[in-house]
């Protein structure tokens, strides 16, 4: 399981997370914890979304499904256009 983190996190928002990943540990074979790098917000999340999106695109593929059907995505976006 992937903990994707921010350092500059809201400190209620830290000690959720500090505490969920506690309790995580305890039922998981393996947890990691990163932290967007960047010298703004932006660029942190931009590195976390783009960490997530290749991880998750490359579990799909060691698992052997295709990581290309999207269809929760699509169907918020025709939910958002009504």
């Amino acid at each position: 399981m992937l903990v994707l983190r921010d350092e500059e996190e809201h400190p209620r928002v830290r000690w959720q997370s500090d505490n969920a990943f506690a309790l995580l540990q305890r039922h998981v074979d393996a947890l990691y914890e990163f932290r967007g790098r960047g010298s703004s917000v932006v660029s942190r999340l931009f590195d976390l979304i783009c960490l997530g999106d290749f991880s998750s695109t490359y579990l799909a593929l060691l698992q052997r499904v295709d990581p290309m059907p999207v269809e929760m995505i699509k169907r918020l976006k025709r939910a958002s256009r009504k």
